[in-house]
Formats: structure tokens, C-alpha cells, sequence
């Protein structure tokens, strides 16, 4: 008798800890909410700080720092416009308009952004542009590599 309650203690305890097991994998499992990140925010925070040390080092003015803030700025505002806009759009509409829009648009250029959109000279764009996006490979350096060849 005293055998047989035994058995099914162990029993118990074997499916209990089976159950915990389990429950913990789902738990693990579950899907975590991750708040959303806003990485306009944070390309703007490394934008000023790198654009600080450039003011300091006297390669750009404190007001072309400025004008280069509004246009990516204004570029951020111009691209959650777009978003807004294709947001509404079914998936069909939205391949027609993507596909119109890349016949008219032009390819993003860094170098004569900065030129156009905060009237800076070449030079100054191209060391701007190599300091805000150092892992691009610079104009410069595939001009050389083709006259080098």
C-alpha cells in the first residue's frame, strides 16, 4: 500500500515538473515587444555630433551645419510623407507607383546633396559625406582606382 502511494507521488511530481518544463519553453518562446526605435533620431544625434567637430576643425561653417540639419530634416518629413501616401494604397497600386516614381526619380547622391541642399563647395561635401558616412566608399577613392588601372 505504502509502495503504491509512493509510486504515485512520483508520478506526480515527474508530470509536474514535465508541465513546468514545458511551460517554460513557452514562455521563453513568446513573442518580447520591443518599442519602436526611431532611427531618424539617431542618425541625427550622430549627424550634429560629427558636424560639431567639423565646425571646430573649420571645415564647415556654423551655418552651413544648419542648413545641412533643415535638409535632412526636411528630407526625413518629405519621406514619411511618402510612406503616409503608399500606406493607403493596395499592394498593386502601390508596385504601379513605386515603378513610376523610380522612371522619374533621380539615384540618391550624398556629394551633390550637400552641395545643392546646404550650398556647400565639392571638397567640403566630399569630406562631409566621408565623415557622416564613413562605411560608403568615397567618390575620390573609385576615380582613382579607374585612372589607376
Amino acid at each position: 500500500m505504502l509502495l503504491m502511494h509512493l509510486k504515485k507521488i512520483c508520478r506526480s511530481i515527474l508530470l509536474g515538473l514535465l508541465c513546468f518544463s514545458f511551460a517554460g519553453v513557452a514562455l521563453a518562446g513568446a513573442p518580447q515587444t520591443v518599442p519602436q526605435q526611431d532611427y531618424f533620431k539617431t542618425f541625427m544625434q550622430h549627424t550634429e555630433e560629427t558636424l560639431k567637430v567639423l565646425v571646430a576643425q573649420g571645415t564647415i561653417t556654423n551655418q552651413q551645419k544648419g542648413k545641412i540639419i533643415a535638409m535632412y530634416k526636411k528630407k526625413d518629413a518629405e519621406r514619411r510623407a511618402e510612406y503616409k501616401k503608399t500606406k493607403k494604397m493596395t499592394p498593386a497600386e502601390r508596385e504601379a507607383y513605386s515603378k513610376n516614381k523610380l522612371k522619374i526619380t533621380r539615384t540618391h547622391n550624398t556629394v551633390s546633396d550637400l552641395i545643392t541642399g546646404a550650398g556647400l563647395s565639392e571638397a567640403q561635401a566630399k569630406i562631409v559625406a566621408k565623415e557622416l558616412y564613413p562605411q560608403h566608399r568615397s567618390a575620390v577613392t573609385t576615380d582613382a582606382k579607374k585612372t589607376s588601372q
